[in-house]
């Protein structure tokens, strides 16, 4: 299986961090790599291939030699996470948002049940999510 995995770059904001990195860290492309996305490859079976491109320091490849491409990203992220995946899924390759957004407004980014529909969280006793005393659903 191969893998891809996606940070897509920050809009000109105070999370682009241009000021600080042209003046206080001249010669740095980032100051905050994406830490996430590291996790999930590591949690990824050891057979598998998985490759992690950050777009605010390098592009990213519009032919993927991926199964799966995962889109990450925080809310200033939101609008090029959502044109990633439109990119991606119209290309036919399954894409998925890996980022809290689609777990919080689920419409924003879901369609139909289909090969590139984005993966739904479990609900499973072997997920994170654990029930309250009072019955209440957290994490």
């Amino acid at each position: 299986m191969r893998l891809l995995l996606i940070n897509p770059r920050f809009p000109e904001s105070f999370w682009s961090s241009k000021w600080a990195l042209s003046e206080i860290l001249p010669g740095k492309r980032a100051v905050s790599p994406p830490l996430g996305l590291a996790t999930l490859a590591a949690l990824c079976p050891p057979h598998w291939r998985v490759e992690i491109v950050d777009e605010n320091v390098e592009p990213i490849p519009l032919e993927p030699q991926a199964d799966i491409v995962g889109i990450c990203g925080m809310g200033v992220q939101f609008p090029r996470q959502k044109e990633l995946l439109e990119y991606y899924r119209k290309r036919g390759t399954t894409s998925s948002p890996a980022a809290a957004t689609p777990r919080c407004a689920p419409s924003s980014t879901s369609r139909s049940p289909t090969r590139s529909s984005p993966a739904r969280p479990s609900t499973s006793s072997s997920s994170f999510a654990r029930t309250s005393s009072a019955g209440r659903r957290s994490l």
